[in-house]
């Protein structure tokens, strides 16, 4: 047993020597590819929405892989088995939460999603089109049931910019 630890111990040791050893050849290499705070230029907010509007097609597909790798669809499905009631989503993109909504969240009786991206919410709403058929839940726009989903485009604000909420 005790030289079963040692070996165990020594694995481990082992490994973090070789995972510090990597991070420091990694950052080695690219130590002039590191951008100064002073040469960063702030994106402005059309430039932030016009980027969501051009990646809405692929958005699932370039995410989803790295999403996995690092355990956020776990997370996500474990957040809406929390979910009850009428569900309000903002920033919904393209609707990434909505499978989990469905299959977890057993309490859920009506869904609305938010986002400023036109094209983003164009992505819900198909995948709401292939949902209908499949599930208890009716979009708002293709009937109405007791249980709903839909779609709400709303004013592009950002978190630092707070000012499109004032009235």
């Amino acid at each position: 047993l005790r030289g079963r630890m040692a070996r165990v111990a020594l694995a481990v040791g082992g490994l973090g020597v070789y995972g510090v050893g990597v991070y420091a050849a990694y950052s080695y290499m690219n130590k002039d590819k590191v951008i100064s705070s002073s040469k960063v230029s702030s994106v402005t907010e059309n430039e932030r929405m016009e980027a969501f509007q051009q990646i809405a097609k692929t958005f699932d597909k370039d995410l989803g892989r790295d999403e996995s790798f690092m355990g956020i669809t776990i997370l996500r499905r474990l957040l809406m088995r929390h979910a009850t009631g009428k569900v309000l989503e903002l920033g919904a993109g393209t609707g990434r939460n909505l499978e989990y909504l469905l299959d977890y969240g057993t309490d859920v009786s009506e869904i609305v999603l938010t986002d400023f991206s036109d094209n983003m919410l164009s992505v819900v709403e198909q995948k709401i089109s292939k949902l209908d058929s499949q599930t208890g839940f009716r979009s708002i726009i293709g009937g109405k049931n007791k249980n709903k989903i839909g779609t709400i485009r709303t004013q592009a604000c950002s978190a630092d910019d707070l000012s499109c909420f004032e009235t």
